[in-house]
Parts: structure tokens; sequence; C-alpha cells
């Protein structure tokens, strides 16, 4: 059976309010076992990160300061292999990625 692990971390909780994703990690398993592939990426929200998140995950805006915009995460992911729509909601850009380990 195959697998993929997803974790993500984010601002908050709430996108309605502007919460955007900081981090997205993914693991492949088979069988339980994991295969080696894995997917990583730090992300700027281009906002300030609450202490309550930080004291979560341990992100600081300084930190992701430099890092690729969430706001164009389909961009950052999918260069040159996928065209996604300006409009794509978050689920369909994951989608997306999950189907790299496809290949």
């Amino acid at each position: 059976m195959r697998e993929i692990v997803l974790d993500t971390e984010t601002t908050g909780l709430e996108p309605s309010e502007g919460d955007r994703l900081v981090e997205i990690g993914c693991v492949e398993l088979e069988n339980h076992v994991p295969t080696g592939k894995t997917f990583h990426v730090y992300l700027n929200p281009e906002r300030d990160v609450p202490a309550e998140a930080v004291a979560v995950h341990g992100l600081t805006a300084e930190f992701l300061k430099d890092k690729p915009a969430s706001a164009g995460l389909e961009g950052y992911l999918f260069p040159d292999t996928y065209r996604i729509q300006k409009d794509a909601k978050v689920e369909d850009v994951v989608k997306k990625m999950l189907e790299n380990f496809d290949k």
C-alpha cells in the first residue's frame, strides 16, 4: 500500500483572517516503510507570525523572510512541470504536489 504523509505548519487556524502556510513536508511510504521520496519547503507568509504559532513550531517571521512567498506557492512547487490557475485553492495545489510523487 502506498501512502503520502503530509504535514503543515501555519501562522494560525483561520485562513479567512489571513493565516498562511509556513511549512510543508511530505514523506512517501510503501507498506508503511519510507521509500526515500520526500518533499519539504519553508514559506514566507508575508505577515507577522503570532507568538502562539512560534511556540508550536518555532518558525519566526525573521527566519521565514527570505523563503518563497506562500501566496505564490504554486509557482514555487511547479515552476516548469505544472501550470496552475492563479485562483487555485490550496487543496488543488497540494493535490498537484502529491501527484509529483508518481514520477
